[in-house]
């Protein structure tokens, strides 16, 4: 497998949540995919915008500097 594209288990197994909730998340248009021989993909740029916007909604920011760090705010 491509290491950019994730499928929806290894998504979940990456993000640590049930596949059902990288679907919910889907159909909610937080998360993007694009179809791939029928089957739904995840690209790894797609889903590092989404972490990042998650983080932003919870009140952390994160601080690009080499490696991704996270802080709190507010």
């Amino acid at each position: 497998m491509n290491d950019n594209l994730f499928t929806t288990y290894t998504l979940a197994k990456y993000l640590q949540v049930s596949a059902r909730t990288v679907q919910r998340e889907v159909s909610r248009g937080r998360l993007t995919f694009v179809m791939v021989g029928g089957r739904r993909r995840y690209r790894r740029d797609d889903v590092e915008y989404y972490l990042r916007r998650q983080l932003q909604r919870s009140g952390f920011r994160v601080i690009d500097g080499g490696r991704a760090q996270v802080a709190r705010f507010g």
